[in-house]
């Protein structure tokens, strides 16, 4: 039996064909009463229609009408009959059909879910300030997960009208949302992903974080990748570790060096358990004793180079221990304290570069350091030039000279802009001043730069191309001007023929001299 009190239906229904009992005070679902339980079975079909217009023509607020409880009925078969043929069917279309609305701030096209893809935030209706608890994990969701929370408008509504233990799974409480976002990966893909900068992602973890240990759920931090660390991979809190990787004397900057270092020598990388400095902000996060300190890292590399048992002729070490010869000689601590730190490493320099070096090699160091070209040669060996090329060199010394030589001396075709703009102009108010400055046309083309006219202004008496180089016409005999090929074609052309002149502009400081070169083909 039912009753008005306690009848679990989100609708009221009322239906002269109901049969009540004697007291009138309700009604009976037993398999006598048939006319009873076709009256439900008719509210529950037009409840589903009633869904589907809702769905249809995009009611609002359709949260008034999922007010739903679980069946309190004592007659066990009756409420198997309940809930098979009333109670799931309406959960059901409660549940499938798209009745909440998102934010109007979406840029979607579709603007409504229904519950089945939906979170609604919540908080033990218990606690003093679930209200406030409820807006502060929507406001988590709302950064990341938009598209499947309702509304600003209508989120505690949604809160406030649903029973959750029938919609146990849609109930996003502050485990489900740190379930929910925990990041599988890196800072930079949960960023994108999300369409945060990677300052905004970090904010926003440490502020949840800090709401995980303000509602005292540490243990959340445990089971779900809320925290990042130096690697900015996300992770959970056990086996984290502050950074306290610093030195007084140490300069700026080394002490990540030095984490490079150890990475490149062990393959293992401290960052990946060292806690993210921007998490260092959270009061009482780890413990003061969990960290990682200076000492221990300068303990452990040098621990890792004591205990190598590689190839010493790697290259890859090789590069490794010329870091760390730089980072030792250079991080500013002193050598007294960098001998305490590093005990082996420091004892042992001479010793590990001379293993690094055969017998043959270790002559070539000696005549390097006695040539005192050391490091000349250091920028050969670093730069593009291979071992073969460098090895011609070497065979070649007198080549090397003469070409030395020649670079000195040597002029491009082309000269930078402002020389031969100097000199074009110089040539053409000389040309002016020969000829008049009606007959000269400046036409800077391809074949040719000027255009001299015959005194009719019609034909033209010569066509002269500048060609200007930085030299003094007395230190020019081994500077060659070159011609295009556009040159060598106009220079067969008819009106080419006997007027082709090469200006050769010589501009040594303040003095410029023009020597001109006629030029024709000919043909032997």
């Amino acid at each position: 039996m039912i009753g008005t009190s306690d009848f679990n239906f989100p609708v009221v229904i009322h239906s002269e064909k109901f049969v009540p009992n004697r007291e009138r005070d309700g009604v009976e679902l037993t398999d006598f009463d048939e006319e009873n339980r076709e009256r439900l079975v008719e509210a529950k079909i037009a409840f589903k229609k009633l869904l589907q217009i809702i769905q249809d023509n995009e009611w609002t607020e359709a949260f008034n009408i999922c007010r739903f409880t679980n069946p309190d009925i004592s007659d066990a078969e009756t409420k198997k009959w309940f809930i098979k043929e009333i109670f799931n069917p309406t959960k059901e279309g409660i549940y499938n059909t798209k009745l909440i609305e998102l934010d109007s701030s979406l840029e979607l096209n579709e603007q409504r879910i229904s519950l089945s893809s939906a979170y609604v935030p919540y908080a033990d209706r218990r606690t003093k300030d679930k209200e406030k608890i409820v807006k502060t994990i929507y406001d988590f969701a709302f950064q990341v997960m938009a598209e499947q929370i309702p509304c600003k408008e209508h989120f505690l509504n949604w809160y406030e009208v649903l029973d959750f233990e029938i919609f146990e799974n849609e109930k996003l409480d502050i485990e489900k949302l740190c379930e929910t976002i925990s990041p599988k990966g890196n800072l930079t893909e949960f960023a994108e992903a999300n369409k945060l900068t990677e300052d905004e992602t970090v904010q926003y973890f440490i502020d949840l974080v800090e709401f995980v240990i303000e509602q005292e759920e540490e243990e959340l931090l445990g089971k779900y990748n809320l925290l990042l660390n130096q690697s900015d991979v996300f992770t959970k809190i056990k086996g984290l570790k502050i950074d306290r990787v610093e030195h007084k004397g140490l300069k700026e900057g080394y002490d990540e060096k030095l984490k490079d270092i150890y990475f490149s020598l062990s393959n293992n990388e401290c960052r990946e358990t060292l806690l993210h400095k921007e998490f260092e902000s959270i009061d009482d996060l780890i413990e003061k004793e969990d960290k990682y300190d200076f000492k221990e890292l300068a303990k452990d590399t040098d621990e890792e180079l004591r205990n190598f048992e590689g190839n010493f002729h790697d290259e890859y070490f090789l590069l490794i221990l010329k870091d760390l010869f730089n980072w030792y000689t250079t991080c500013g601590i002193s050598d007294e304290t960098l001998i305490n730190l590093f005990p082996y490493f420091s004892l042992n320099k001479s010793q590990l570069y001379l293993n690094t070096k055969t017998p043959q090699e270790l002559e070539y160091a000696f005549d390097i350091e006695i040539s005192g070209k050391s490091e000349v040669l250091a920028k050969l060996a670093n730069s593009s030039l291979s071992e073969n090329e460098l090895e011609i060199i070497a065979d070649n010394p007198e080549l090397v000279s003469n070409i030395i030589e020649w670079l000195n001396s040597k002029q491009e075709d082309n000269p930078d802009e402002e020389l031969g703009n100097i000199g074009k102009e110089f040539l053409y108010h000389q040309l002016c001043q020969m000829f008049g400055e009606n007959r000269v046309l400046w036409e800077d083309k391809s074949e040719y730069d000027f255009r001299v006219l015959e005194k009719d202004l019609t034909t033209t008496k010569y066509f002269i191309d500048a060609k200007t180089t930085g030299k003094g016409i007395a230190n020019s005999d081994n500077v060659p001007f070159f011609m295009r090929t556009a040159q060598w074609t106009f220079l067969d052309k008819q009106q080419a023929s006997d007027k082709y002149i090469i200006a050769r502009i010589f501009k040594n400081g303040g003095t410029i001299d023009v020597k001109y070169l006629k030029l024709n083909k000919q043909s032997l």
